[in-house]
């Protein structure tokens, strides 16, 4: 009997492994990396995982100890990844991604799936989807919104394309945090996009923020509460809803007041490059006159309007300011 029930849980553990084992990566970065991490502190080992990297020898080590620090498998080549596995995630440069996905295609099968995680533009998705797609195999465009270096296995991911739900659903059995959006391929990616320009957006102000805070003199760390949580009692979730009601009423008057705090940056010796788009996107919006349709007081759930008007003002409005 004993021995019986010890076969039973060799038996489930041995087919685990070969589900993993049909799990593959196409990149070790640090994205892959932290990943398998976070899935290895579940217990969850074996899948694979090809490089080209690996080919250098210098880094051929690292890869190797990495590999075995999160219990991964190496494969010598991408064809042998490939035919090898039942999900293939790719990971690579943005800009490598559709030279990766047409690569892959070449030994891809009908019923495989092929998740492209890349940061990658929505045409570039699209165009990665019909090469996948015109050998039989399936395509998720997947998009990360959190850091697997801080939350490993557990980053939000949102997917869209022909496979997304199959994706989630083999995902899920490793417990992944994965929502499907519908769409084709490229509305993840699209979503990704416009992510990035508030983050980056965001990163590149604080970066002007502390030039500007150490020319003047000040402790950037005296600063850190006004920017943290400017707002007491604000939901988080409604941080945006706020900013973009004062910035679309207000615009006139902010665009004047930046307009002199740019007096000072320049006195500094500084390049204001955040500050001067600022002033260019201010004055944009302030040409609609948003203050005439709405109070600054209206329900931050409402903001959504505010963009609806100034596209029903003008259809062919322009994103640049000339």
């Amino acid at each position: 009997m004993e021995g019986n029930k010890l076969m039973k849980v060799m038996s489930v553990h041995a087919d685990r492994e070969t589900a993993n084992s049909q799990i593959g990566f196409i990149g070790f970065g640090e994205v892959v990396y932290h990943t398998l991490a976070g899935l290895s502190k579940e217990g969850i080992r074996g899948m694979r995982v090809y490089s080209r990297s690996a080919k250098d020898p210098a880094r051929s080590l690292l890869q190797q100890k990495r590999a075995g620090e999160v219990g991964a498998e190496l494969a010598v080549s991408l064809e042998e990844l490939v035919r090898s596995s039942r999900v293939i995630i790719s990971s690579v440069k943005g800009d490598v991604s559709l030279e990766v996905a047409a690569e892959a295609a070449r030994y891809l099968s009908p019923g495989q799936i092929f998740a492209d995680l890349n940061n990658a533009i929505p045409s570039v998705k699209r165009r990665s989807a019909e090469i996948i797609n015109a050998c039989g195999a399936g395509f998720a465009d997947v998009c990360l919104l959190e850091l697997p270096i801080q939350v490993g296995s557990k980053a939000l991911m949102y997917v869209s394309g022909d496979s997304a739900e199959r994706f989630k659903n083999i995902m899920d059995c490793y417990n992944m945090n994965i929502q499907v959006i519908p769409g084709e391929a490229g509305i993840a990616a699209s979503i990704k996009a416009l992510v990035n320009i508030y983050q980056k957006g965001v990163q590149s102000v604080y970066l002007e923020f502390a030039a500007c805070a150490h020319k003047a003199g000040i402790d950037i760390r005296l600063l850190e509460p006004l920017l943290v949580k400017p707002l007491v009692n604000l939901p988080r979730e409604k941080d945006m809803a706020f900013w973009l009601i004062r910035g679309a009423l207000l615009a006139k008057r902010k665009a004047g007041e930046m307009k002199e705090v740019l007096k000072m940056v320049e006195e500094l010796g500084i390049h204001p490059i955040m500050l001067e788009a600022t002033i260019q996107r201010l004055a944009w919006v302030a040409r609609f006159e948003m203050n005439k349709y709405f109070e600054a007081d209206m329900e931050l759930d409402k903001y959504t309007e505010i963009i609806d008007k100034i596209f029903e003002i003008s259809r062919d409005i322009e994103l640049e300011v000339r």
